[in-house]
């Protein structure tokens, strides 16, 4: 196992791209024209690390802009799919709308299962599958998906390994999915992140 951290990003149906993945392993630098996805992909990235405020993710209200959710997640078939290495292994994100949010599901990947064939999950006769039937083929592909999250900071003290198991035990299912071990200060990260 490499060390921890976002490994990809995989765009389906969104509001910049049909389609679009992006391999972050390593140093990497984003490139392109004017319009070409550069922010979009970045603020993906800060949305990941718990970012989602709209004036941290470069969203200005008064410039009538949509919402993150509203701009990425246009269609109930939209996702953005996160890879990453946390403390127990490897580890898929699925993100797609809910009522006016976004809803997050972690998915275990099995060290012998490193490739995931995601348009064959994802796509049916070329279009994307709703929510339900994506995770209904993740489960007959024989992968696990975790219960539906739809709160933004219970995302984010799972991410950051911020949850007393022993007395939330309802989130002791998500405990294999912590990026990382932060309980204190994970707050300050994605605004760290923010201003870089």
């Amino acid at each position: 196992m490499t060390g921890h951290g976002l490994k990809s990003v995989t765009f389906f149906n969104t509001g910049r791209f049909p389609y679009g993945h992006i391999d972050l392993d390593g140093n990497t630098l984003l490139t392109g024209t004017n319009g070409a996805g550069k922010t979009t992909t970045n603020q993906s990235i800060l949305f990941f690390y718990g970012n989602s405020r709209r004036e941290r993710l470069g969203i200005s209200k008064s410039d009538g802009k949509l919402s993150w959710a509203k701009y990425m997640y246009p269609n109930t078939n939209s996702y953005v799919f996160y890879r990453y290495t946390g403390l127990h292994g490897d580890i898929l994100l699925m993100t797609y709308p809910y009522s006016v949010g976004t809803a997050w599901r972690f998915i275990e990947i099995d060290q012998d299962r490193i490739e995931i064939n995601l348009a064959a999950i994802i796509l049916e006769n070329n279009i994307p599958r709703v929510p339900q039937e994506v995770v209904n083929a993740f489960i007959v592909a024989g992968f696990r998906p975790t219960t539906q999250i739809i709160d933004r900071q219970i995302y984010r003290r799972i991410l950051y390994g911020d949850i007393d198991y022993r007395k939330e035990k309802e989130l002791a299912q998500f405990r294999q999915y912590a990026l990382m071990e932060a309980p204190k200060d994970f707050q300050y990260i994605p605004e760290m992140q923010s201003s870089i």
